[in-house]
């Protein structure tokens, strides 16, 4: 995950950034220049930002990243205690007195786990049928395959499928002809104007030959089972995405997974 900083002040920046840089699961760095902090908001996915309200553009700054509708956690940086108050003026998730850095870095970061769970719009559910979430709210895809090349790509954990690899288990026995590849060129334009429509950026890729999607995008059960099996066993209920008999093979490995916690 990364954590992004806009402080002028370099005392309060510096020791922000070293304690950032103990915590193992965050990426962390400093933008000074106004311009070149709001690129990075626009063009990555950005999972905590702490903004110094000594810039008299932290309005805009905030919201800009709010407009941005990725869910991304904001914290504000104030001299004074009573600078607290612009952290709910603003609707902002908390406050850092620059004074105060490792008290209340404890506190924020505690409570960072909670606040970040809003920063996946998405969740997939895999075991049992194959489902989409936005915003808590159930999708469906209009075009099927579509729905199924998502699936797919979910499957991947990250990786890319190939255009052959999606022609040969989504239109399975067809001929690998300019026909199916323009199916899939289809479904691909599907997930791409579905992400679109719902204003979600950076969740599908896709290249010249290849689709994919950005794993940590996703609230998935699938992939919270796979990073700690013997606390998220509870999640697998025996079945992973039956509808899709390319499936099969990562439900033998979860099975196998699930018997060893």
């Amino acid at each position: 995950m990364k954590a992004l900083i806009y402080c002028k002040n370099k005392a309060v920046d510096e020791n922000l950034l070293k304690y950032l840089d103990g915590c193992c699961e965050l990426e962390s760095e400093s933008v000074s220049d106004k311009e070149a902090f709001l690129n990075r908001i626009e063009k990555e996915r950005i999972h905590m930002t702490f903004i110094s309200l000594a810039d008299k553009d932290y309005v805009e700054i905030i919201e800009k990243i709010k407009s941005n509708a990725t869910g991304t956690v904001i914290y504000l940086i104030g001299d004074k205690d009573e600078d607290a108050v612009n952290a709910y003026k603003y609707r902002c998730d908390g406050f850092l007195k620059s004074g105060n850095i490792d008290e209340d870095m404890k506190y924020l970061l505690e409570n960072f786990s909670f606040l970040s769970k809003r920063i996946h719009r998405l969740k997939a559910v895999t075991f049992g049928r194959f489902d989409l979430f936005v915003d808590g709210e159930r999708m469906e895809l209009k075009n099927k395959k579509a729905k199924e090349l998502l699936a797919l790509c979910i499957d991947k954990c990250g990786g890319r499928v190939s255009l052959e690899e999606a022609t040969d288990k989504l239109w399975y026995g067809r001929p690998y002809d300019e026909r199916v590849k323009g199916l899939y060129r289809k479904a691909v334009m599907e997930v791409n104007a579905f992400f679109r429509e719902k204003g979600i950026k950076d969740v599908f890729i896709n290249g010249r030959g290849y689709c994919c999607i950005t794993k940590d995008s996703f609230d998935c059960d699938y992939y919270r089972f796979l990073e700690n099996p013997s606390k998220e066993k509870i999640l697998y209920n025996g079945e992973y995405m039956f509808e899709y008999s390319w499936a099969e093979e990562t439900s033998a490995r979860i099975e196998a997974l699930y018997r060893n916690f």
